[in-house]
């Protein structure tokens, strides 16, 4: 069965008429990729209806309808971004043959990375840990013996000489790499299992699939939930996972998948560009701000007379003097030019959450900076004077051209350094 097709760009919209609007609002989790509008015509006779995009990119297909949201930025730059938001450095091609056959389309952008990163983490860094195991012996000991369970499950059925006993057991069948496992069959039930993908997308991902399947073909297949991440401590033989595994959970946290079944079309291969920007932002300060302490996020309740809320700012980071720096990402559609400042795109709900997070009582930032993506030729830096708000803080508006990654994040980092420095 044929299906029809909507292809768009992030931040654009689409017009379609009432009958596939009506159908597109059955589409389960159509609100996470777009907007469907109805708006009156001039006169008010009618109704104009149309797809409006949002931050979020990917795919999203049902039975009759696919709709592809394209990102604004080109895939090179993407690829770049994805080494600083992970902390790789996986290559943009100097062969570009492979990727060039790829649509332009973000989902297969991601899946070649993350086949491409996984494949070079297994090599590297693969590991085993100790797992408890529980096993029940003829006539032997293994480990620790379950007296509790021998005494009143074997003993009084006359099997004295069955033992339960648990025990440690060097293995790779870990939560570490079951993560991997389930991250590898998102993308792999993506690739091969989507009736829509055609074959030459297939036959490029497909063997870089398959050549990592060996490394983890003992792995348990399960379903991993987010908050299992919080279990696991990255030091000794797997210090290393924590790259991958923010990778397998940017993956995991944006994308629908049923383990149960072989054969339905992939509903949802989705990414929110504002949490990508934010990753790579967040990547690019920790390399350059060598002299103040990264610090995590953490969650600060905000409270007014009117309300009280949880406010996180993206990177806030202290000095040994306990002077705090506060930052906050959004990824936005700013267009500018040559001549128009990019402060002319600045929202005020973007302003008063940066000074929320800088004036809260455990912050008290002496300076705070909002990064905007760029995508014409801006000044990167603007010192913000604030009407009618006076204290000794200082804010700053700071810029980023995600047209041309690899050259601009130098120069971004050097407009962050000189903030935070005070360097001219």
């Amino acid at each position: 069965m044929d299906i029809t097709k909507f292809e768009l760009q992030e931040f654009s919209d689409l017009g379609i008429d009432q009958k596939t609007f009506s159908e597109l609002r059955e589409i389960k989790g159509y609100d996470n990729l777009f907007d469907l509008r109805v708006e009156p015509c001039i006169d008010n006779s009618l109704f104009n209806f149309s797809i409006k995009s949002k931050n979020i990119v990917g795919v999203l297909s049902s039975s009759e309808y696919q709709v592809i949201v394209k990102p604004k930025i080109e895939s090179a730059n993407i690829f770049l971004m994805m080494n600083y938001a992970f902390g790789f450095e996986i290559n943009f091609p100097n062969d570009k043959s492979e990727l060039e056959k790829l649509p332009d389309e973000i989902q297969y952008l991601f899946a070649y990375y993350f086949l491409e990163s996984l494949k070079e983490f297994l090599k590297n860094h693969f590991s085993k840990n100790y797992v408890k195991k529980e096993e029940v012996f003829n006539a032997c000991i293994k480990g620790k013996v379950e007296l509790s369970k021998y005494f009143k499950k074997y003993i009084p059925a006359g099997k004295r000489n069955l033992v339960p006993c648990t025990y440690f057991d060097m293995n790779a069948d870990t939560l570490e790499n079951q993560i991997l496992r389930y991250t590898l069959e998102i993308i792999r039930k993506f690739i091969f299992n989507d009736t829509n993908i055609n074959s030459t997308i297939k036959e490029i991902l497909r063997p870089k699939s398959i050549a990592i399947e060996p490394y983890l073909s003992g792995i348990t297949l399960r379903k991993i939930r987010l908050e299992e991440f919080n279990r696991i401590r990255y030091v000794g033989r797997f210090k290393n996972y924590k790259p991958i595994h923010e990778l397998c959970k940017f993956i995991i946290s944006n994308n629908q998948m049923k383990l149960d079944s072989s054969t339905c079309p992939f509903r949802s291969f989705i990414f929110d560009m504002n949490k990508l920007f934010e990753k790579y932002v967040t990547g690019v300060i920790k390399k350059g701000a060598k002299y103040y302490g990264f610090e995590s996020q953490e969650n600060f309740i905000y409270s007014s007379t009117a309300f009280s809320k949880t406010i996180k700012p993206d990177i806030t980071l202290t000095d040994k003097n306990n002077f705090k720096i506060v930052i906050d990402a959004k990824y936005k559609n700013v267009l500018t030019n040559e001549e128009e400042p990019i402060i002319s795109n600045i929202t005020n709900s973007d302003l008063f959450q940066l000074i929320a997070y800088s004036k809260h009582e455990k912050i008290n930032a002496s300076k705070s900076i909002l990064v905007y993506p760029l995508y014409g030729k801006a000044t990167e830096t603007q010192l913000l004077k604030i009407k009618g708000f006076e204290d000794s803080s200082k804010y700053y508006l700071v810029g980023i051209h995600v047209t041309d990654i690899e050259k601009k994040t130098i120069l971004f980092q050097k407009h962050i350094n000189n903030i935070i420095y005070d360097e001219k």
